[in-house]
């Protein structure tokens, strides 16, 4: 299990990140319900090449979970580009799952008119558009339902209940991975960050975010898991047709999380992509 890292402050706000490597930048933003812990199987695998950041999310993992409102998916991405900021990062491949890619995508909004900040987009099972939620998703967002799910449900059987909805093959779940992710649930905060980034998880301008899809310049990799219940296949394609300058690239029999349940393939198509874009080559 992961100790606390790094600390990063916005706004009194701290905030949990684990640095590696040396070279060019690649920050990991993790999904719902997660924290760095999430990419322990393919971080190391750019440690070599690149100076790699994994970044707990504002309300996860070891970063602070504040009692106030600001959990949008804006509010996360406000993170995420003072760091790169404050870091003086450029020429960054940022990569984020489900709800990261959300945020990885409003980052790239935000600073879409500084050019050399970032050099691609790595999308994995990535949340963008305004789909029906997942149950663990909708039941969060419920009053007073919420606070008792979370009150009288023990954390280890509601994460094994949503591991199952998130991968193909069950036999890949296992006891560490469970009792890692109730760790973190189980954090003094998390429950109250949890369902305010329910709440807001559809951000209220998410039509006009669409709409900007096609104005997104970077190179972009898709990986979707094929068999992903959470984000189905239909929005990565959708995602790819979208994006004028992706590739989508399917793991065949993976559910929502594939750096988890088939880390292998995943470090691969992120190298392959890594290989393209020094050698300029973008889309298709």
């Amino acid at each position: 299990m992961f100790t606390q890292g790094n600390t990063f402050h916005y706004n009194d706000i701290s905030i949990n990140y684990y640095e590696y490597g040396e070279g060019k930048p690649i920050i990991f933003i993790h999904g719902f319900g997660g924290a760095s812990y999430s990419w322990r199987f393919i971080y190391k695998s750019f440690t070599e090449s690149h100076k790699v950041f994994l970044i707990d999310l504002k309300g996860f993992g070891f970063s602070d979970k504040p009692r106030e409102d600001k959990y949008s998916i804006s509010d996360q991405a406000d993170i995420i580009e003072s760091f790169i900021i404050k870091k003086n990062l450029s020429n960054i491949i940022l990569v984020g799952h489900s709800m990261g890619g959300a945020v990885a995508l409003y980052t790239y909004f935000k600073l879409n008119k500084d050019i050399n900040r970032l050099k691609g987009l790595i999308l994995i099972d990535s949340a963008g558009y305004n789909q029906r939620l997942p149950y663990f998703i909708n039941i969060l967002r419920i009053p007073i339902v919420n606070i008792l799910s979370l009150s009288f449900t023990p954390s280890e059987f509601a994460v094994k209940n949503v591991l199952r909805l998130s991968f193909y093959a069950e036999n890949k779940i296992t006891d560490e991975m469970i009792k890692s992710y109730a760790f973190f649930q189980s954090l003094p905060g998390a429950h109250y960050a949890l369902i305010k980034t329910a709440k807001q998880i559809i951000p209220k301008d998410v039509d006009n975010v669409i709409m900007n899809f096609m104005q997104i310049k970077l190179p972009v990799l898709l990986i979707w898991g094929q068999n992903d219940n959470v984000i189905p296949m239909q929005y990565g394609r959708k995602m790819n047709s979208d994006m004028p300058y992706s590739r989508l690239k399917v793991i065949p029999e993976c559910g929502h999380i594939p750096h988890e349940e088939k880390p292998n393939d995943v470090i691969s198509e992120i190298n392959n992509f890594l290989i393209d874009i020094n050698r300029k080559k973008v889309g298709q």
